[in-house]
């Protein structure tokens, strides 16, 4: 007969798989067809960018977005946007995504307030150049590059 511990240890596994395999894994997904729909959109009245859930037929319409903010619950919102595959589209699709997530994303930044060093904007600094630089150069002929430059400019929109 095994010893003591060994039973126990093997007790504990074979609980473990039980209760893994009583456990609900159904990942928890929003109906997105019922969050309302948001759009970035170039007034054609003022020439400025606004979001709305209402655009006229006369405003174009950069990026559009659902969002829900559900991070209370679940421990994290939900959020897609839709553009253009263009850079500027990119960029849309981010400005609408900061605008729709701003107050989760500000309680985000005041819970992990970290004061910048020199050091660490040097890093930033260096780092932001280097990807200017060769989103710059490459990507008119690297996909690479020619991607990472719509995803910069996603950042960009949302900062």
């Amino acid at each position: 007969m095994p010893p003591a511990k060994t039973l126990t240890v093997l007790a504990f596994f074979s609980l473990s798989i039980v209760l893994v395999a009583a456990t609900s894994t159904r990942p928890i997904s929003p109906d997105v067809s019922a969050l309302p729909v948001f759009y970035l959109v170039n007034s054609s009245k003022t020439g400025e960018l606004i979001v709305t859930q209402t655009p006229s037929a006369a405003d174009a319409v950069l990026s559009e977005g659902r969002y829900n903010s559900s991070n209370s619950a679940f421990g994290w919102d939900f959020c897609q946007v839709k553009a253009n595959d263009t850079t500027d589209g990119f960029y849309a699709a981010g400005y609408l995504e900061g605008y729709l997530g701003y107050t989760s994303m500000s309680f985000y930044n005041w819970s992990i307030a970290v004061a910048p060093t020199a050091a660490s904007d040097d890093w930033v600094e260096a780092h932001i150049s280097f990807m200017r630089d060769n989103i710059r150069q490459y990507e008119q002929t690297n996909a690479f590059w020619a991607q990472i430059g719509k995803l910069f400019a996603q950042m960009e929109g949302i900062a």
